[in-house]
């Protein structure tokens, strides 16, 4: 960390170790596939005293929260969001739902055990809280340029709208992190949920008919993938039928 001159020494000392906490817990999720250390393990492997993560980060669940990195989690979707270059405002907020949902599979080994237990530890608790009010605005975005280009009703409210979608992708997002999905039908059930939502606002004949047809082919593409999913499970369970000559008979 680079001395700065208008920080005190304690300052970027404190900063210092807490980077060192973060890191630690980080390197621990990521050797065993799984949060469930404990504050000693994580004290002792990021070279700190055992109340030091309880000072900064108050508890476990205030560590996971800090891996996860909100502040720069908001300024990379938000830096996503402005340079986006979409055609309509439709299809920029599916763009932003997708988005959203590539940030967690790309790093699916450090992301999934983080949120599982932090959903454990504080059940109440969801990814992207901290600063709730921008994460919606940036979910805001794309309807509000939707409204002036006139593609749905300008009466209509875009934040009750932007809050329905980000509530939804937030329980399609809870799936994945309990692993009741893969990483494609978390793909394909965030845009065929985006999707049914969109035709349901638009206010052109031709948008709604363009996002009913995106809803359909997705859900065709997701029930193929479940399908076979559900083949691979069958063929990993003892008891998988057989014929007599022990042929597959699924």
């Amino acid at each position: 960390m680079r001395d700065l001159p208008n920080v005190s020494k304690r300052a970027q000392n404190k900063e210092r170790k807490k980077a060192q906490i973060i890191e630690a817990a980080t390197g621990l999720i990521l050797k065993h596939g799984h949060a469930d250390f404990t504050m000693p393990e994580l004290a002792e492997r990021a070279g700190v005293a055992l109340v030091t993560p309880y000072s900064y980060f108050q508890s476990k669940a205030g560590v996971l929260a800090a891996v996860l990195d909100p502040e720069h989690a908001l300024e990379a979707a938000a830096s996503w969001n402005g340079s986006a270059d979409h055609s309509d405002g439709l299809t920029k907020s599916m763009a932003f739902a997708m988005s959203r949902v590539e940030r967690y599979i790309s790093d699916a080994p450090l992301y999934r055990p983080v949120l599982s237990t932090l959903f454990k530890l504080a059940p109440g608790s969801a990814p992207e809280t901290q600063d709730a009010e921008d994460w919606l605005a940036l979910w805001e975005d794309g309807l509000k340029d939707a409204a002036v280009q006139g593609q749905i009703d300008t009466a209509m409210s875009t934040v009750l709208v932007a809050h329905t979608i980000r509530n939804a992708y937030l329980g399609l997002l809870q799936r994945w992190v309990t692993q009741q999905v893969t990483d494609q039908q978390f793909r394909l059930e965030t845009e065929a949920t985006v999707s049914m939502m969109l035709a349901g606002i638009a206010k052109k004949p031709a948008d709604r008919k363009h996002w009913h047809d995106q809803f359909i082919r997705t859900q065709a593409r997701l029930l193929k993938v479940s399908t076979l999913d559900q083949r691979r499970i069958l063929k990993l369970s003892p008891n998988f039928a057989l014929g007599n000559d022990g042929a597959d008979i699924s």
